[in-house]
């Protein structure tokens, strides 16, 4: 299967190998599934001018490598805001729930703000794009990383606790046959940002996501997302990734995700 999904039903997905995760081939990058209720969000409902605002998602437990089924509802109607719920589960357990604010879309007047900051291009050629090649020591290589292509931008030669940069594009779509929307591409990135700037040596302290939150100002345009992503940890506390999400035109979006880190 040449995508992370393969529709069957309604709802219902066939999990591919490239949606694992990082430590280990049994359960998903969070990524994917995380895309995936973005594509059934933009299906629900009396859309109208509306458009997504933000997306959170709860990680519950490990999601395995096998056939999902999403749902999704309106769970506040309105005609200018609308809150949307949904859920992943897998064989019958709920492994991740999701809730996104759908809302009208700002007048055309409306002046552009600051959204024009822009994340440096890696001085190589596109063809320079490596499988699999994000630097994460000791991590599993034969899922999603193998799947996405992986530059630095900027932060290579920068001390450990500042920000670091990436630009990622994924080699194959989501669902077999058909080109991802910007908000999925938005999701299916933006997990990666704890990733991009790991300040904490993973193998002494591995730190794993149980949230995303990605607020977006505009749809996404491209076929890759750019992430300026910043790891915080405190002892006794928990540790926070922030990110800034970028398409080629400039600032789209921002994400968070809260780490236990062991």
């Amino acid at each position: 299967m040449e995508s992370f999904y393969r529709q069957t039903a309604e709802g219902l997905f066939d999990s591919g190998v490239y949606t694992a995760g990082p430590w280990g081939p049994e359960s998903q990058h969070a990524g994917p599934p995380s895309a995936l209720l973005a594509r059934e969000f933009a299906g629900v409902g009396d859309i109208g001018d509306k458009r997504i605002a933000s997306i959170s998602v709860d990680i519950l437990s490990p999601i395995p490598l096998r056939p999902l089924h999403v749902s999704v509802s309106v769970a506040k109607p309105g005609r200018q805001v609308e809150l949307l719920s949904g859920e992943i589960r897998a064989a019958d357990k709920i492994v991740m729930t999701a809730r996104a604010w759908r809302v009208r879309q700002a007048p055309d007047d409306v002046p552009s703000i600051g959204s024009t900051a822009q994340l440096p291009e890696t001085s190589k050629a596109d063809d320079s794009y490596g499988i699999g090649n994000a630097v994460m020591p000791g991590a599993y290589t034969g899922g999603y990383l193998s799947a996405v292509q992986w530059l630095q931008a900027r932060g290579e030669d920068l001390p450990q606790d500042e920000a670091r940069s990436a630009w990622i594009r994924p080699l194959i779509p989501l669902i077999e046959g058909e080109d991802p929307t910007g908000t999925e591409l938005a999701m299916l990135t933006a997990d990666s940002g704890s990733g991009v700037h790991v300040p904490v040596d993973p193998f002494h302290h591995p730190g794993v996501n149980c949230t995303l939150h990605v607020a977006l100002v505009r749809e996404p345009e491209g076929d890759r997302i750019g992430l300026e992503s910043r790891t915080s940890v405190e002892p006794g506390g928990c540790g926070l990734t922030s990110t800034t999400l970028y398409d080629r035109r400039g600032v789209v979006g921002m994400g968070t995700q809260s780490l236990l880190f062991r």
